[in-house]
């Protein structure tokens, strides 16, 4: 369901992408490797938006980014940061401005895996099915073994997302889960480029409209953040909740009438079944899909990656939260650095920092008090 985004510059803060310089370079290469053996195409790579929300976030990038030390820092990482005027950034309302980030991408993510499923498939390597880890994983001192399958190998990764909370090996990872829902809209808007507003928002190829209408764009808008609905429904009260909060933010974000879905504002979990139905009909035709996931953030938002602690041959990667395309192609190298050269997973990595870090304190307190 992820939309893929990758971008240097991010949140409220304007902050750099935690170890930028190492997530980044793995995945563009990872990405452009798969493309050229697959065939296929899904990773873009194109300057993404960002647009003030205030002016003390207009006041934060300047003085943080466009600064001498700013722009040396962005230098040394690669990256460029471009102001952007009212008008540049149409046809978004950003009365305040805004700023260019470059390199910046997105990885399809559907695509991304057909073209690698389809690519183990042709080599006999692809599995679909459903494991019950407690019966069919089988260890031995030298290997793990898939029963049902006919398989082994010295080594076995788990990467099961928020399900890892419900296995016997990993159920103690900390994770700290958040549902995302995602909106595929129909817009006469012309969006030249991924953008960062009151939400993100991202521009399809355009469709063929029935009945010979003119060809509309697509685009993805998003995303929701919410700790408390953990399940993947669209239909439920809460589901049409989040619905509703992306279409006033994309509402919010366009400087146009004509841009905007005809959402009325004055509608409440108060109005009348019949009412509500009525003034869902002016916006919700323009809503082609509704998606949700939960993400497997963690408690520090840092990755959950390392070997089980008594099972030596079995491994997890986990954690990654909103920015998977970004850090799962080095955290897999790192993974396998350890699996394979018996290299340290460094702590603000390892799934078992807490219970480390914990540790640690408990010793510092015992040696003082003693």
């Amino acid at each position: 369901m992820a939309a893929g985004l990758v971008t240097p510059v991010t949140g409220d803060r304007l902050a750099l992408s935690w170890q930028w310089s190492e997530f980044y370079p793995a995945c563009n290469a990872l990405y452009e490797q798969i493309q050229r053996i697959s065939l296929a195409h899904f990773w873009h790579v194109a300057p993404a938006w960002r647009v003030f929300q205030s002016d003390a976030e207009r006041e934060r990038f300047f003085q943080r980014w466009w600064s001498e030390e700013g722009k040396l820092e962005m230098g040394q990482q690669g990256i460029a940061l471009e102001p952007m005027s009212e008008e540049q950034l149409q046809p978004f309302h950003a009365p305040g401005g805004g700023f260019s980030m470059w390199p910046a991408g997105r990885l399809d993510t559907r695509a991304y895996l057909d073209a690698t499923a389809k690519y183990f498939r042709s080599r006999n390597r692809w599995f679909p099915i459903h494991l019950d880890l407690e019966q069919d994983l089988k260890f031995t001192p030298d290997d793990v073994r898939v029963q049902r399958l006919g398989l082994q190998s010295r080594m076995m990764v788990l990467c099961q997302g928020i399900s890892a909370r419900t296995n016997h090996w990993f159920h103690a990872l900390p994770l700290h889960p958040a549902r995302g829902d995602i909106l595929e809209l129909a817009s006469d808007t012309l969006i030249p480029a991924v953008a960062h507003h009151a939400a993100w928002v991202v521009p399809l190829q355009a469709t063929n409209e029935a009945n010979d209408q003119p060809r509309r764009g697509r685009i993805l808008l998003g995303a929701t953040y919410d700790r408390n609905c953990l399940d993947t429904s669209i239909e439920h009260p809460n589901a049409l909740g989040f619905r509703r909060e992306l279409l006033q933010r994309w509402n919010s974000m366009m400087a146009l009438a004509d841009g905007r879905l005809g959402l009325d504002d004055t509608l409440t979990s108060e109005s009348s079944d019949s009412e509500s139905s009525h003034r869902r009909d002016r916006f919700e035709g323009e809503v082609l899909a509704h998606v949700a996931a939960v993400r497997p953030a963690s408690y520090d938002r840092h990755p959950l990656i390392g070997p089980h602690p008594t099972q030596p041959n079995l491994f997890c990667l986990n954690g990654l939260g909103s920015k998977g395309s970004l850090m799962a192609p080095h955290l897999a190298n790192l993974l396998l650095d350890c699996m394979l050269e018996n290299q340290k997973i460094e702590s603000q990595l390892h799934w078992r920092r807490r219970d480390e870090s914990s540790r640690r304190s408990h010793d510092s307190k015992r040696r003082e008090s003693t």
